[in-house]
């Protein structure tokens, strides 16, 4: 079934609502002409897991960058083109661990200290 959101809507139809807020009236428009409202109130927060997913995300996300910046600048190998020493950390952000694996396979060995 496909809707159609319209924020700001009453659920009579009849006039728009003051700004978005909680506990705003959303309506619905189902294909079928008929509307369904529902109050914003419910979707407002997500759930306590899919948070601590998020967070753990984004910790794991930053820790892998700050080891490849640590490999780059504290141990001294930097990459032989230097985009690569800002395209390893940015990468970490979002690809994690996936991409502290790449850079230790791939990475390293493209250092000026390995090339050299």
């Amino acid at each position: 079934m496909h809707t159609h959101r319209v924020p700001g809507r009453v659920a009579s139809g009849t006039g728009d609502c003051p700004a978005n807020r909680a506990g705003t009236q959303v309506s619905d428009y189902v294909a079928d002409g008929t509307e369904r409202t529902k109050s914003m109130e419910e979707h407002a927060h997500p759930t306590g897991w899919i948070e601590a997913l998020g967070w753990f995300s984004l910790s794991v996300a930053f820790a892998c960058a700050l080891v490849i910046l640590a490999d780059l600048f504290l141990l001294g190998r930097r990459q032989h083109m230097w985009i690569m020493n800002l395209v390893y950390p940015v990468t970490a952000l979002y690809w994690g661990p996936v991409a502290l694996w790449f850079y230790f396979v791939h990475g390293r060995r493209t250092s000026e200290r390995a090339v050299e």
